[in-house]
């Protein structure tokens, strides 16, 4: 999968994108409403399988509330799973040496994972649910610092589900080509402290990065983060009540656009660090965000730690 970086006319027609900051509050659950996160209402083209466009269907069970349409020989996870169920078992067996291009569809409704899925070099999978709050995984228990550990691998998609209370980071991606990351959520809920994960979304020393559409809530580093990688997009996403919103490391040729950061200690930070694998970074342009009332008492460490609260972009 290839990222190109938008054209002059492109920023322009993506001025209208931008995303409301709502959240609804369901019990002790916190619900991403359809302001938070755009709803697709075309079909939708995936762009971790060679941008192949799905046509709508009406079998509701065969689509995400994404517009993202399941194919025929679709690999569906523990489809008769009751809420509440522990799904380990079943994800690890369905993701582990996966055949290339395939589509792993998790179950629907609220379910337990108890230790890091951990999936390793793949090519053209889809891992996806139901919807960024039809499918919901909490790790509260789980072992393992990662929710969702990637390895390796080349055009990876993950999609329509939420991550929630993992030990450290929700979904890691380390040393791949071509990530799609779309309408996914990661959430750390009550209030913003110390001990809550760090990361959110969390690709790393990777190529062509593509995150859309997604929300990140509670990260005591960064919601949505990408370090040490090349040629990123981050646009349309949500980044709430996080240390830092959104983070771009030690990377080069990123954009990041029509996103909204409210609610951090800092909105949206570019920066590199000493002494990590890609030294340096560059060429990152940061524009057409709404960020605003980024007041959050920041509980962080490390360099992250260190932004006044009050802070829009760094």
């Amino acid at each position: 999968m290839n990222v190109t970086q938008p054209s002059t006319t492109w920023q322009k027609a993506l001025l209208c994108a931008a995303i409301s900051s709502s959240i609804l509050l369901s019990g002790c659950k916190i619900k991403i409403n359809d302001d938070d996160v755009d709803k697709v209402t075309d079909a939708v083209v995936n762009a971790g399988t060679g941008g192949t466009t799905n046509a709508p269907v009406t079998d509701p069970s065969k689509v995400s509330t994404s517009g993202f349409v399941f194919p025929a020989d679709a690999i569906y996870v523990a489809p008769d799973a009751n809420d509440g169920d522990d799904i380990t078992n079943e994800l690890l067996l369905a993701l582990f040496e996966v055949a290339d291009d395939a589509v792993v569809v998790m179950p629907q409704g609220n379910f337990v994972v108890s230790e890091t899925i951990t999936v390793a070099a793949t090519n053209g999978v889809t891992l996806t649910g139901y919807g960024i709050n039809e499918t919901n995984l909490n790790f509260v228990n789980a072992t393992g610092d990662d929710a969702f550990r990637f390895e390796g691998g080349n055009d990876i998609t993950i999609r329509d589900f939420g991550v929630y209370e993992a030990q450290k980071n929700g979904i890691k991606v380390v040393g791949a080509n071509g990530i799609h990351i779309a309408y996914t959520a990661t959430v750390w809920e009550g209030p913003l402290e110390a001990d809550n994960g760090a990361y959110g979304l969390y690709p790393l020393q990777s190529q062509n990065v593509l995150m859309e559409h997604n929300f990140a809530y509670g990260s005591a580093d960064a919601g949505i983060y990408v370090g040490q990688s090349n040629n990123i997009v981050v646009r349309n996403n949500t980044a709430k009540n996080n240390v830092a919103g959104i983070e771009i490391e030690n990377s080069t040729l990123a954009d990041v656009y029509n996103n909204l950061a409210v609610g951090n200690a800092a909105g949206i930070l570019s920066f590199d660090l000493p002494g990590l694998e890609q030294g340096y970074g560059g060429s990152v342009r940061i524009f057409s965000n709404d960020a605003y009332a980024n007041n959050a008492d920041n509980v962080g460490n490390g360099a992250v730690g260190i932004a006044p609260p009050g802070t829009g972009v760094l």
